[in-house]
């Protein structure tokens, strides 16, 4: 039955029933040879290599069975000398991309740094115009308050001059009434 199986291509339940199969009877070469065939065709390298080496294991000459085994060997190293290539390759890659986000860190700080420094120039020049325009007013103020000051004495000399203009009127008034 597994036999069919792996002639339908249904490699999941072949291996199954071959593996039954070599349960109940250690002996039976054609299952050994069709559930390594299976295990291959499932990219399970190692197990089929397994395989293969039992039924070498059993003295059975079987043509070929050799190079099948040297095959595998080969074909197994080189998958995980790909594999360890592959690995290497992706560290290589994480490192860098963890150098790229680390210079992107670098330069978001050095234009983070850039911008509040730009920041604190612009708010300590509002300050300073803001110091300017108080001082400018506080001038204003204090120009305005003298302007008022110097009017308030004009005006209080004219009024001194009106009330001691009057009072000499009055005076000569009073002489001249006498």
């Amino acid at each position: 039955m597994g036999i069919l199986h792996n002639v339908r291509s249904d490699y999941g339940a072949a291996i199954e029933s071959l593996e039954n199969s070599i349960d109940k009877n250690k002996d039976n070469v054609y299952a050994y040879l069709a559930l390594g065939d299976a295990l291959e065709r499932q990219k399970e390298l190692e197990r089929a290599h397994q395989v293969f080496k039992d039924l070498n294991g059993l003295g059975v000459k079987v043509h070929g069975l050799k190079e099948k085994i040297s095959y595998l060997e080969g074909t197994i190293a080189q998958n995980k000398k790909s594999e360890k290539i592959r690995l290497e390759r992706e560290k290589e890659k994480e490192k860098a991309q963890q150098l790229r986000d680390q210079q992107d860190l670098a330069r978001q700080a050095k234009e983070d740094a850039r911008q509040a420094k730009l920041q604190d120039e612009k708010d300590r020049k509002s300050k300073h115009d803001e110091e300017k325009k108080a001082a400018q007013a506080t001038k204003k103020a204090d120009d305005d308050a003298a302007k008022v000051a110097a009017d308030q004495k004009a005006a209080q000399l004219k009024l001194d001059k009106a009330a001691e203009a009057q009072k000499k009127k009055d005076d000569a008034a009073v002489k001249a009434s006498a």
